[in-house]
């Protein structure tokens, strides 16, 4: 089944979901639009092949729990496509990729503890399996670009899949994963958690520059609320990229560092908005129009 998912950046950039597919309980992402070749074209052709490159590091095996990737060609004529590819999947991972309506919410800390902070909770732990495959160093260590291995201010950082070709800088996107699996969601976040950001915010740009050349002012730093997997990660990606960053979603790294700054307990009491799809996040959004909330 073809899921259509086509994003208008994809091909400029080299980006996002050009095309969804599932197939047997797969699920198929192909991580740009091929030019002047439509899906029926891009399936007719489907070959695959491990992918040992992945955002400018060597990765062996390209698989990570549940999580694999490929590269993937429709001819000698085209440059190979990248391909990510989920199995078995989930009811979840389907209806994210699934066109659907989006609403927005008002959060208050009273909704967030009796609604939000619940659901979080009742998450399975295996859903963040692959986020601590990376932390344990059991999956993708190659691909790590930078590493501070402090419980409480620490975090990797390494290029997301969603940068399917290293050679375009104005598509980089990277993630920066903290070693502390207590914090799940900018509500966790406090004063005390201010020298984490700052490092991630500092080390992670230091970085950037230094092994792509990207300047500093070239990065936009956020994080998501809501975010799809409860782990909290600082997303950094180049200012031209578009992709995830609508109001309702992103968050700057840099005014949760100055709210923080200003009242330790901004994020504890703060009434937060954001957008919640139908589907995507369907337990959630069932549970706040049950509230009369939506």
């Amino acid at each position: 089944m073809i899921l259509p998912y086509l994003l208008d950046q994809a091909e400029r950039l080299g980006i996002g979901i050009a095309l969804v597919v599932t197939v047997l309980g797969a699920l198929y992402l192909w991580q740009q639009a091929v030019k002047n070749v439509g899906p029926n074209n891009m399936l007719r052709n489907f070959n695959l092949r491990q992918s040992q490159e992945i955002g400018g590091a060597d990765y062996p095996d390209g698989k990570n729990d549940i999580y694999s990737t490929f590269e993937g060609d429709v001819s000698r004529n085209v440059k190979p496509y990248k391909i990510n590819l989920i199995y078995p999947a989930t009811e979840r991972h389907v209806l994210k990729h699934t066109d659907q309506s989006y609403h927005m919410v008002v959060e208050t800390k009273e909704a967030y503890r009796m609604i939000t902070k619940a659901y979080i909770e009742s998450i399975p732990a295996d859903n963040v399996e692959w986020v601590y495959n990376i932390l344990d160093h059991k999956s993708e260590t190659e691909r790590i670009v930078y590493e501070d291995s402090h419980p409480c201010t620490g975090f990797v950082l390494l290029p997301d899949f969603k940068w399917s070709d290293p050679s375009k800088l104005e598509s980089l996107y990277c993630l920066a994963i903290v070693r502390d699996r207590s914090l799940r969601s900018l509500r966790d976040l406090s004063g005390s958690n201010l020298k984490l950001l700052r490092n991630i915010r500092n080390a992670g740009l230091e970085v950037l520059r230094e092994k792509f050349g990207v300047n500093p002012s070239s990065i936009r730093m956020y994080l998501h609320y809501q975010p799809t997997y409860y782990h909290l990660h600082v997303h950094f990606s180049h200012v031209k990229m578009t992709q995830g960053t609508l109001v309702g979603k992103a968050v700057l790294l840099e005014d949760v560092i100055y709210n923080l700054s200003v009242n330790s307990d901004h994020y504890k009491n703060a009434t937060l908005s954001f957008v919640i799809g139908e589907l995507q996040h369907k337990q959630l959004f069932e549970l706040y129009r049950e509230k009369h909330i939506i």
